[in-house]
């Protein structure tokens, strides 16, 4: 059992939002005592009331995204009974974790609204913007670092026990010299489950995920793929280029393989 780690918010400053995700709301703090910026991850049930914050501290959501970009961001879904509340399993699982290419977890707070996660800052943005906002391409050298970097933070999800079940450029964050970190494991499940839950973002779901079969590590090599092909191409290999398709539409051409590679 791993031990929690206990952040102390209470001299902490709200700065910005810096996203969203299926794990709710991402703010960016400031610690008053070392001056040092964190981020700490909101649930979604507590999207109407007030985050943590000391008087005077700034509520405008700018920075290095605007909330219209996020809202037309895609939505991570999941089908299945009720399980854990979102924090303690998020808390539990990041807690577990330790490598170069998956978000630092810090500790974790709470005060009279909810829990919070709190999380090593990442200020360069996410994959999503780069690809979709910035409409960028990125080179075979480009995509290679950032693929080698993904494989490697899985392979030792693999490795601990756990399926991550969410790769996609939202959950891709930036950091210098083209690396990156995987962030939100907010649908991460135990591979031991063998689970047949209907999770995950509809362009990066494996066919035995569609079928609601027993699924487990494969799920994310597979959706590793997928996002291979979308940092060379600038779409998904199972949606026409630049149109928004119905995930049915989607679910049919990855069950069947229907794909057509660009040259």
């Amino acid at each position: 059992m791993v031990a929690s780690k206990c952040a102390d918010l209470s001299l902490a400053s709200l700065l910005r939002v810096l996203g969203t995700g299926s794990s709710g709301t991402v703010w960016l703090i400031a610690d008053s005592v070392d001056g040092g910026r964190r981020q700490v991850a909101v649930p979604p049930c507590c999207s109407k009331l007030a985050p943590p914050s000391r008087a005077g501290a700034s509520l405008a959501p700018r920075g290095a995204f605007s909330c219209v970009q996020y809202r037309c961001r895609r939505r991570a879904l999941k089908i299945s009974p009720p399980s854990a509340s979102w924090e303690a399993s998020e808390q539990h699982i990041l807690s577990r974790l330790d490598h170069p290419y998956i978000v630092k977890f810090l500790g974790a707070s709470c005060d009279a609204f909810k829990n919070y996660l709190v999380l090593e800052a990442s200020m360069a943005g996410d994959l999503y913007a780069l690809l979709r906002v910035q409409q960028a391409l990125l080179s075979e050298g480009q995509a290679r670092v950032l693929i080698a970097c993904l494989a490697s933070a899985i392979g030792y999800v693999h490795e601990v026990g756990l399926v991550y079940r969410d790769l996609k450029p939202e959950n891709v964050v930036m950091e210098a010299e083209g690396l990156v970190r995987l962030v939100d494991f907010g649908l991460t499940a135990s591979a031991s489950e063998h689970s047949t839950t209907l999770c995950g973002t509809p362009e990066y779901l494996a066919p035995e995920m569609i079928s609601r079969m027993p699924h487990g590590a494969p799920v994310d090599w597979w959706a590793l793929g997928v996002l291979l092909y979308e940092l060379l191409h600038g779409y998904t290999p199972f949606s026409e280029e630049g149109t928004l398709e119905e995930p049915l539409d989607i679910y049919r051409r990855a069950s069947h393989h229907d794909v057509k590679l660009s040259s």
